[in-house]
């Protein structure tokens, strides 16, 4: 069965629409989002991305010169172009603040493992009381 232009198109706002919906859910629950739920919504966008990767051919074909088709595609393109641009947004947001959560998870390991060296100075608890091994020299 042979899509008309209008349905396309339709089909396209939906999918565009479905795209930044995935991305503003990515940039909302970043901090909460599970390993397999983000693998799903990851999985998901890339479904939409490789549908748009055949657009233009799908609209080639039902594309039939006429002024009015010609016009309501421009009309998409302005509106996919607008979509895409957010979704680009809220896609560098999202990896910016990811890249704040790793530094701040990097500076919280080397405070850990420099504080784990300061510990490890006063080697073991004698009686409830850490014991410096410069006493045991001295």
């Amino acid at each position: 069965m042979s899509m008309t232009l209008g349905d396309l198109l339709v089909d396209a706002e939906r999918q565009s629409s479905l795209l930044l919906q995935e991305a503003e859910k990515l940039l909302r629950d970043l901090d909460i989002i599970a390993d397999d739920e983000l693998a799903q919504l990851l999985a998901r966008r890339q479904e939409i991305v490789d549908w748009f990767q055949n657009f233009d051919v799908r609209l080639y074909d039902c594309m039939d010169g006429s002024p009015d088709a010609q016009a309501a595609v421009a009309k998409f393109r302005i509106c996919q172009k607008e979509t895409m641009e957010r979704i680009l947004e809220i896609d560098a947001m999202t990896v910016a603040l990811a890249k704040g959560r790793l530094a701040s998870i990097g500076d919280a390991l080397a405070a850990c493992a420099k504080e784990a060296k300061v510990l490890s100075a006063y080697g073991e608890t004698v009686g409830g009381t850490r014991r410096h091994r410069l006493d045991s020299v001295l």
